[in-house]
């Protein structure tokens, strides 16, 4: 993924909502980028961003782990944060790398984030568990999901299912 030059008011922003720490780390500034919740977005605006360590960030950045939206809890000891668990692609949750190593489990994010999140989430899924997204040319059965109600080929959603359980979360 090419870098793409960034505002340096979005790293301004992004330091002070996150009161400089990492968001999954708490990791000071100094080793942290602003990071782009939807990097394809080229949307420099707080609520499309966080605050990563460099290696979590590009981590993050090639699909290898994801906040899941469904998981969102609020943060009672953080006024405006949410609080969710992370997944990490099964292609990579065997290898040493920094968010195995680290069992890094909840991420905190700015409430405005969700809407990011979701569309996030979905690009994470896609890149990494594409059986589900084919539907267009299969003659497998298609199904829907019961908790969020989108469709996926039956052997794709158990899976989804998986990261989907609380009902209106979504």
């Amino acid at each position: 993924m090419d870098k793409t030059p960034r505002n340096s008011a979005f790293r301004n922003n992004i330091l002070k909502a996150f009161s400089y720490k990492c968001t999954l780390t708490d990791m000071n500034a100094l080793q942290c980028e602003a990071a782009h919740i939807i990097p394809r977005d080229r949307n420099d605006t707080a609520p499309n961003g966080m605050l990563l360590s460099r290696e979590l960030h590009y981590l993050y950045d090639q699909y290898i782990w994801s906040p899941i939206p469904s998981t969102k809890q609020v943060c009672l000891y953080r006024k405006n944060f949410i609080s969710y668990d992370i997944e990490v692609s099964d292609k990579y949750s065997d290898l040493e790398l920094s968010i195995n190593k680290y069992k890094f489990k909840r991420i905190e994010v700015k409430a405005w984030s969700h809407k990011f999140i979701e569309e996030a989430y979905i690009d994470f899924r896609r890149e990494n568990y594409p059986e589900e997204f084919e539907i267009e040319d299969s003659s497998e059965e298609v199904v829907e999901c019961e908790y969020c109600h989108k469709k996926f080929k039956k052997n794709g959603l158990k899976k989804h299912q998986n990261s989907c359980r609380k009902k209106g979360d979504i």
